[in-house]
């Protein structure tokens, strides 16, 4: 289980010696530990773009430059490629082209502010198309201010009531994360199954959920389901949140918390030099171990291949011949 957003806001308060201080609240630490996540995620995915990939399929029109373009997905980072026919025995990719090249030669994609378009217009399909790309930063879901003595979990009703939750139709489907409740069944992630009011939320229990009302040992966030992108695109967007840390994030969980801590410390106007020294080895250690994902031995290139479609060996020949030359 990867560590939550508590976890890491304790981890860096014990690195940075303020974990009874209000100096820095909780809500800050909130903020500093998402934007030490999207850090973390440039060190990774600038070392191999495979670790965190969506895809969407699409068909455009063709004849028209307008018809022949398409908004971005909107959890859109970068692209890794595109492939036309997916699924098909004629998939073949799709190469970017610039824009001064974009009406000539062979069929390309073309980055167009916060479109892509297939060029040139005149020779582009119908599709489909499947464009493979990096998704946006994952981020922890906002975090609800507890009204200490007043906001309450109620056994009978299975409402939770924050003060300050703000809710409304689309929590539905979220997820409410709780820790530190004094009855161990009252902390966990609960699914929002309905909002009542602004301030009141049902959710699906995991357990026996009791009547409490909650301290100010209690932490409650919300984090928003991820989105399948659809084409055509879908909007509004709403950022989609975890409740914990992924696999690959919870490996290098100290580089946030050491990010982190020397956000506290800098704003206490303290010395940052013993922290900046950790900070060193755990990017130190995401650049060593990111790239190795595969980890298996490099092998030459295959230098033939006996499909009939170039694209997939270095040698172009006609369809059908079975090898190398057509031998």
């Amino acid at each position: 289980m990867g560590k939550t957003l508590a976890q890491l806001i304790t981890n860096a308060r014990a690195l940075s010696n303020t974990q009874r201080s209000k100096f820095v609240t909780d809500d800050e630490l909130g903020d500093y530990v998402n934007r030490a996540v999207r850090v973390l995620y440039d060190l990774i995915t600038a070392a191999d773009e495979s670790y965190y990939n969506a895809t969407l399929d699409f068909s455009l029109g063709n004849l028209t430059e307008a018809a022949a373009t398409t908004p971005l997905p909107p959890d859109f980072a970068k692209v890794r490629g595109m492939t036309r026919f997916p699924d098909m025995l004629q998939a073949c990719p799709v190469y970017s082209k610039t824009f001064t090249n974009h009406q000539t030669g062979a069929v390309g994609y073309l980055m167009d502010g916060n479109n892509i378009s297939i060029a040139p217009f005149q020779l582009a399909s119908n599709g489909p198309f499947r464009l493979t790309y990096v998704q946006k930063p994952p981020q922890f879901g906002p975090a609800i201010n507890i009204a200490t003595n007043s906001d309450n979990i109620v056994q009978t009703s299975g409402q939770w009531t924050f003060a300050n939750g703000n809710f409304d139709a689309s929590y539905v489907g979220a997820t409410l994360v709780v820790t530190g409740a004094f009855q161990l069944f009252n902390s966990g992630s609960f699914l929002i199954t309905a909002v009542n009011s602004p301030t009141g939320i049902l959710t699906a229990p995991t357990g026996p959920l009791g009547t409490e009302t909650f301290t100010a040992n209690v932490a409650a966030s919300v984090a928003f389901p991820a989105i399948t992108p659809t084409y055509p695109v879908v909007s509004p967007y709403r950022a989609a949140s975890m409740t914990q840390l992924d696999v690959t994030l919870d490996n290098f969980d100290d580089f946030i918390s050491t990010w982190v801590a020397i956000r506290i410390v800098e704003k206490k106007k303290q010395e940052t030099g013993e922290l900046e020294n950790l900070l060193s080895a755990a990017t130190a250690r995401v650049n060593a171990m990111a790239p190795d994902r595969s980890a298996e031995p490099q092998a030459a290139p295959v230098l033939w291949s006996p499909s009939g479609y170039p694209y997939r060996g270095i040698f172009p020949y006609s369809p059908g011949t079975g090898g190398d030359w057509g031998n």
